[in-house]
């Protein structure tokens, strides 16, 4: 998507499907230097692209804990250091498996896990964090304002 547009600044495409084949890891926009907003509410990310299985994708967008996925959560490969702006709200991850499509609301702890690897540069967070893992990272993150 960002390779012909590499001045992208705001992406907006609400109600992606799974076909779409848009990757929750940022893959898609990673040419997009410029980019200050992606709003991509009620989407069904396809997030294959790493990984063979789906447990694979969520225990890795999801782990808290294991160095070995450090370095992969939402949008990691998205090159902009400018992000201000987030809102992937009712997201689902989903992977295209035969004969059957899994898809499954973005785990808590894959938002949790975004947060606190987001750019400096991000100040709003829209998605399904609940009120407490909210309370929780606005202690963390005080200048990040997360809304539902």
């Amino acid at each position: 998507m960002s390779e012909t547009c590499v001045d992208f600044e705001i992406i907006t495409w609400n109600n992606i499907n799974l076909y779409s084949e848009v990757s929750l890891d940022g893959a898609t926009m990673r040419d997009a230097n410029n980019l200050t907003e992606i709003c991509m509410d009620d989407s069904e990310f396809d997030d294959d692209s790493e990984f063979d299985d789906f447990s694979n994708i969520l225990n890795s967008l999801s782990n808290l804990k294991m160095n070995k996925y450090a370095g992969i959560f939402l949008f990691h490969q998205c090159s902009s250091n400018k992000l201000e702006r987030v809102s992937i709200r009712n997201a689902k991850v989903g992977f295209l498996g035969f004969p059957t499509i899994h898809a499954v609301p973005v785990p808590q702890n894959a938002l949790i896990k975004f947060i606190r690897n987001a750019p400096s540069t991000l100040q709003s967070f829209r998605s399904d964090l609940t009120p407490e893992n909210m309370t929780m990272l606005r202690s963390e993150r005080p200048e990040i304002e997360l809304l539902n």
